[in-house]
Order: C-alpha cells, then sequence, then structure tokens
C-alpha cells in the first residue's frame, strides 16, 4: 500500500530529457505523470487543465524560461510543488527564492529522484491528513504521540522503542501486540513478530537481510521483517 498518490507535470524544452524523467518516475510506485511539454506556455496550460501535485521545470528554455511559468502560474492563484530540474547549478538560488521545493541537477539520477518524491509524500502526509494521538506510558511518566509520527515500533521484551518522524526514539512500557491495538491503523502493518511499521514511509526492502527500510526527510529506520511478509510489502510497492 502506497497511500500517497501524486500527479505530476514535466516541462522541458528537450524532448530526450522529459522521456527520461518520465521513465525513472514511472519506476516509482504511485506516481502519475499526466502531461510531458516542452514549452513554458504548454506548461502553464496543462498545470490548469490537470492541477497536478507537483511539476518537475526545466529553468533555461527558449522565449520563456521555467522561472516565468512559476510567475504565471502565481498570477492564476496555482500552487503546485515545484521541483526544477536543470543543468545549470548557478539557478539554484533564485529556484529557491522563487519557493522551489527541490532542485535536482541534470543528469536527474533515481536516488535523488526518488529521496526528493519521499520528502514530499513525508511533508504531505504530515500536513494533510487527520490522525490519532495517543497516550503511552515511558519509564518518566507520559507521552503524546501521533500516528502519522511513527515511522516504525521494535520489540523490547515488555517494552517498545517507538521511531519517530521527528529522528527521535520513545521507550514505552507497553509490549509491542499493545502497540499495534492502540494504533489500529490501516497503514500500520506488522512486519515481524517484533516490529510494526508505517507503511506510509516504506522505501525499500532487502531480501538478503530481511530488512525493511523507512525514510521520512533526512531520517531513516531499518527494522527486520519476516520472509512470509515479504509478498505483501512487494504488494504495496506495486
Amino acid at each position: 500500500m502506497i497511500p500517497i498518490e501524486i500527479t505530476a507535470i514535466l516541462v522541458d524544452d528537450e524532448p530526450d530529457a522529459l522521456n527520461y524523467l518520465a521513465a525513472l518516475l514511472k519506476e516509482i510506485p504511485g506516481i502519475q505523470v499526466l502531461a510531458q511539454e516542452i514549452s513554458v506556455t504548454k506548461g502553464v496550460e496543462a498545470i490548469i487543465s490537470f492541477h497536478p501535485d507537483i511539476v518537475f521545470l526545466d529553468i533555461d528554455m527558449p522565449k520563456h524560461d521555467g522561472f516565468e511559468l512559476v510567475r504565471q502560474i502565481k498570477e492564476l492563484n496555482l500552487s503546485p510543488t515545484i521541483i526544477f530540474t536543470t543543468g545549470h547549478p548557478e539557478f539554484a538560488i533564485e529556484a529557491f527564492d522563487k519557493a522551489a521545493f527541490g532542485y535536482l541537477l541534470k543528469p536527474v539520477t533515481d536516488d535523488k529522484l526518488r529521496a526528493i518524491i519521499n520528502r514530499y509524500r513525508c511533508e504531505k502526509i504530515i500536513k494533510t491528513e487527520t490522525h490519532n494521538r495517543h497516550k503511552l506510558h515511558t519509564f518518566k511518566g507520559y507521552v503524546w504521540i501521533n500516528e502519522h509520527d511513527i515511522m516504525g515500533c521494535k520489540a523490547d521484551g515488555n517494552y517498545t522503542d517507538i521511531y519517530l518522524t521527528s529522528g527521535k526514539n520513545e521507550t514505552v512500557i507497553a509490549q509491542l501486540g499493545k502497540i499495534e491495538e492502540i494504533l489500529h491503523s490501516p497503514s500500520i502493518f506488522r512486519a515481524h513478530r517484533s516490529a510494526l511499521i508505517n507503511t506510509q514511509y516504506l522505501f525499500s526492502f532487502d531480501r538478503k537481510t530481511s530488512t525493511v527500510k523507512l525514510v521520512c526527510r533526512d531520517h531513516e529506520v531499518v527494522l527486520p521483517v519476516a520472509k512470509e511478509k515479504f509478498g505483501e510489502l512487494e504488494g504495496m510497492q506495486s
């Protein structure tokens, strides 16, 4: 399960660059490319028509550059997330001044593209979803944790270590099975007898090491996965 679906439009005057980026995005679960346009004018028209979540935008284009597209859509009160894809590192400061979410240098690599998509998903989850808040007992007293802040949990005897999107860990006085009952969320998956994962942060899994990697922003958590669970994990990424 990849609950956060993302729609995208690509704008670049080079057809080969468009096709290359589209091919990379096709390999990332949950991404739908709605249009590929070779000019700012066509790009603006596509944004008006489709209202995408993300626009992957080249900067150096003939007649009008990528910054002109940003200016035009702002005048139209349209606010898709802008990720610049360019071969010119010197435009980075201006790009971020115009509230770009990301800046990918060409040739765009699969790892960097996946990382920025994951960061977008993570921030969208945190900003837009409604979640339950749970009061959990700790050694010092109590802690209140939102479900969407939980990346994963690992059993530690009668205690459970909870890994949070902030990068912090909380050890609570409850067995893992009890935590699973408390959370009772479709996105919480029992990956192993000693581990729960939040599938919204699922990044990859490794059959050789029987582990799963969860990623949110710059934070990574690696937890064990039972061999019989890999089939379900593959279904989540399809």
